[in-house]
């Protein structure tokens, strides 16, 4: 007994803050918030609420997921999309489907330590997204200004 103690004291001594947090890092996900009106909003609830579920950390990310997860109380919720058949793959998204592609790239790097697999039919073209951020930045230049009608003029045409 004393040496199965013993041998099980020096393994987890063993174990580094590094080793803890990189398992931590690879395995704790946020729950999924509820719709949200901007990307923004998306990332700040999808990242407010987080915890470490064994079992559904094992869920990998994928733009076509078959599954879904929410949180209920201190309990996670994994619920089928759509019929699966025996032996398929339970995957998920781990990411917001409001984020832009420039932004999934950055956290599924970060936080991941995966590659986008985009772009795809789920990304807007690269020249509407540009096009859409000139009008933001000239709306937002606008309103700065107090030039609300005008600003909302520029975002409806």
């Amino acid at each position: 007994d004393d040496e199965a103690r013993s041998a099980a004291a020096k393994e987890s001594a063993d174990i580094s803050a590094a080793l803890v947090a990189r398992i931590l890092r690879r395995n704790c996900r946020s729950l999924a918030a509820g719709p949200s009106g901007s990307t923004e909003d998306a990332e700040q609830k999808s990242s407010s609420c987080c915890g470490l579920w064994p079992l559904a950390s094992m869920m990998n990310h994928s733009l076509r997921p078959n599954a879904v997860r929410a949180g209920l109380g201190h309990a996670v919720c994994v619920r089928l999309l759509r019929d699966v058949t025996a032996g398929e793959e339970i995957v998920e998204s781990y990411l917001s489907p409001l984020l832009p592609r420039s932004r999934r790239v950055e956290i599924l790097r970060a936080a991941h330590d995966l590659k986008d697999e985009g772009p795809d039919e789920f990304d807007a073209p690269a020249d509407a997204i540009d096009e859409i951020g000139s009008l933001l930045d000239e709306a937002s230049s606008l309103l700065e200004e107090e030039h609300l009608e005008q600003s909302f003029k520029c975002l409806s045409e």
